[in-house]
């Protein structure tokens, strides 16, 4: 098990909830899941994990259609993790995304390919050029919500748990 990745969240619904019980697990609807796997099945691109991966030029609607981002390394240094997707086989890999990038915090990953326009938006250009890196390798990301994939493919090294209620406990 200390080769696996494993992703954890909670998430309650606080839609119809007062100020004072928002965060109460017993006053409101819950969800949480846990994602395990070895690193080439399950991976993160959210620098809040650490990854050294920049998305951009992303569509911040709440649909599950197929996406593509703009996807940049950061770390070009022999201790950059940008590498960690192309472990095993990128499509099919579940990832870690970034916030804004859709609807879920996990999608999962249908190709990461060399892109052909290469423009870097200022604040991530300049970013870069602090870093030493003048002409960064700029990749295509395409990423979905479809986990059919992983589900045909009977990998049993990757394990999902998800627990949900969406009902309200009121206290006697």
């Amino acid at each position: 098990m200390d080769d696996y990745n494993v992703n954890y969240d909670i998430k309650i619904d606080s839609v119809k909830s007062t100020k004072d019980v928002k965060r109460d697990a017993n006053n409101n609807g819950f969800g949480w899941h846990i994602i395990s796997g070895p690193p080439d099945s399950v991976t993160t691109i959210s620098a809040r994990d650490g990854s050294h991966w920049a998305l951009y030029d992303y569509d911040d609607r709440p649909h599950e259609d197929r996406r593509t981002v703009k996807a940049v390394c950061t770390d070009e240094s022999d201790s950059s993790n940008c590498g960690d997707i192309f472990l095993g086989q990128v499509a099919g890999t579940i990832v870690k995304m970034p916030g804004g990038c859709g609807p879920g915090k996990y999608a999962v990953a249908v190709s990461m390919t060399p892109s052909t326009d290469h423009e870097i938006p200022g604040v991530l250009g300049k970013h870069l050029e602090k870093r030493g890196i003048s002409t960064p390798r700029v990749y295509d990301f395409t990423y979905d919500y479809d986990y059919s994939p992983i589900v045909k493919r009977g990998d049993e090294r990757v394990k999902i748990r998800i627990d949900y209620s969406p009902f309200v406990f009121l206290s006697t």
